[in-house]
């Protein structure tokens, strides 16, 4: 297919679809031979795991925690949203298990707000958004 041709994930929860050119490198390499090679690599490394730790909290995302727990036999542990905005390893262990900001301040500003005025935007970690496709996002999100 084309590098903007969409096709639709199958097997998830909701209707996504993705164009070839938004795909990760590691697995958009190419030809399709690629593409099998890297699967079976990845079928035989997720065979010798004892489970999976996912960047993400079941709250926001029931759905797809549940389902990948059932495809992983329950062995699923949701650790995060972690923050990885800050790669200073020296700041980051001085901080040891603290966040970054408080908790109570992002709450107290949360109530603050009007209901229905906050918008959680989460493109994930390996989300490939053309400049255009992000500033329509951030252009969509601020008009509304």
């Amino acid at each position: 297919m084309s590098e903007s041709e969409p096709f639709k994930i199958p097997d998830l929860p909701d209707k996504i679809q993705l164009t070839k050119s938004q795909l990760p490198t590691s697995i958009n390499p190419g030809s399709l031979l690629d593409v099998q090679d890297f699967q079976v690599k990845i079928q035989a490394a997720e065979a010798e795991v004892y489970g999976v730790v996912i960047n993400s909290f079941k709250e926001l995302e029931p759905r797809y925690v549940d389902r990948y727990r059932k495809e992983k036999g329950d062995k699923v542990w949701c650790i995060g949203l972690l923050s990885l905005c800050n790669k200073d390893h020296l700041d980051k262990a001085q901080r040891e298990n603290k966040a970054a900001i408080d908790k109570n301040q992002c709450l107290k500003w949360l109530n603050e707000q009007e209901p229905g005025s906050v918008v959680y935007a989460c493109l994930g970690s390996i989300g490939r958004l053309s400049p255009l496709q992000l500033i329509e996002i951030s252009l969509g999100l601020e008009s509304s």
